[in-house]
């Protein structure tokens, strides 16, 4: 099946998905609220010929630690800013490859970029999740957009 974009409970499953199987943190959705407070950022675009998009990643410092010591198996005492930072990157990598299958990937060929560290808090459009973990919180925005015909054909 191919779709174009994403809704709401979809996101919620794919990230629950990731982050129990990939770093033993578990997460409820909540409502959205004020981000001011989501200071550690993550980006990655994706690509195919039918559609665009890209996914943005905002973690407090306590969701990215804890993020961190799950993939890494370790404590969070033990894990630096840095630790967290890279996590959440590795976050949007995976997120956004289960995106990119669930939006069609296993029947057209995607172009996943590489994660970034965004200079300033990505103000992505489209749908947003905000996840409640027992000690942070992580917002996620995916958004998809068809392709103009003259891109697609290059």
């Amino acid at each position: 099946m191919s779709q174009t974009e994403l809704h709401h409970a979809s996101i919620v499953e794919l990230a629950k998905a990731v982050l129990e199987q990939t770093a033993f943190v578990f997460v409820e959705d909540v409502e959205a609220s004020d981000e001011d407070d989501l200071t550690i950022h993550g980006h990655i675009r994706f690509e195919a010929e039918r559609l665009q998009g890209d996914l943005s990643l905002s973690a407090n410092e306590e969701f990215a630690r804890e993020l961190a010591a799950g993939i890494q198996a370790s404590e969070e005492d033990e894990v630096t800013a840095e630790d967290g930072q890279l996590a959440l990157l590795e976050l949007a990598n995976i997120l956004a490859g289960q995106v990119i299958v669930e939006l069609g990937g296993v029947d057209e060929d995607f172009t996943l970029g590489l994660p970034q560290v965004p200079a300033t808090s990505p103000r992505t459009t489209g749908t947003a999740v905000r996840l409640q973990s027992c000690d942070g919180a992580l917002l996620i925005r995916v958004r998809t957009e068809p392709r103009a015909r003259d891109e697609a054909s290059r």
